[in-house]
This record gives C-alpha cells, structure tokens and sequence, in this order.
C-alpha cells in the first residue's frame, strides 16, 4: 500500500499549486530565498481510523501562507484560493478512495520581522482503493 502521507502530500501540492500564482513549496520555508507572498506545506499526520465495518485512516495537512504585505488581505485571499480549491473538494489521491476532504481551520500569526502569516489545516478521510 502506497505511503497515505506521500500521497496527500503529492495530491494537495498539486490541487494548491493548480490555482495559485504564487509559489507553493512541498517543504518548511522558501528555500531558494523566495520572498514572499508564497505557500509552505507542512505537519502532515496520519491517524488510523478503522472501524469493524472498513479501515481507513485521516491526514492532516497544514498550509502556511506568508505575506509581506501591511495587514492580512493579501494572505485572506491566498487562503481563500486554497480553500475554495480543497474543502469538500474531490481530491484525487492514487491508491486511495477520498470520503472527503474538508477545511478545520484558520488561524493567523505574525512574525517579528513584519511578515503575516495564516496557518489552514485540513484533513483527508482515505481508504484503500479496491
């Protein structure tokens, strides 16, 4: 069975990159000194969810937007982008059947250096594929 992680990972990259014109990394941080706005990816989890009836596991995923920008509109409407793209979206993850994948939540921090931030969370019901 392929890695869920991996997989969320390469399906969310993909669906987030698809609809931003801002750079999305797969890792922590801009590595080639990007500055910013632009996406990070990060603290992917997975959690067994089985019941007697199925297995299955959920994975959460985290996306940081950072912005320079005074404010937080510009990174609002970032976050919004990736929003609309992935919540209840079906999002197609190889080896696995998605029941769904939803937005938890949003929350904002600010970095001494004057940068924004707002950090989604979302989390992926997978299954095996037949």
């Amino acid at each position: 069975m392929p890695s869920e992680i991996l997989e969320v990972q390469k399906a969310l990259y993909a669906a987030a990159d698809a609809v931003l014109s801002v750079p999305v990394f797969d890792t922590w941080g801009a590595a080639d000194g990007t500055s910013p706005p632009y996406v990070c990816m990060e603290t992917f989890m997975a959690r067994a969810a089985d019941s007697k009836a199925e297995v299955g596991s959920n994975v959460w995923a985290r996306f940081h937007v950072f912005s320079a920008k005074n404010g937080r509109s510009e990174a609002a409407l970032i976050t919004e982008q990736i929003r609309a793209a992935l919540h209840r979206a079906d999002v197609p993850v190889p080896g696995f059947s998605v029941t769904w994948c939803r937005h938890e939540d949003t929350t904002a921090s600010d970095d001494p250096g004057g940068t924004s931030q707002l950090i989604s969370t979302y989390t992926l019901h997978l299954n095996p594929a037949p």
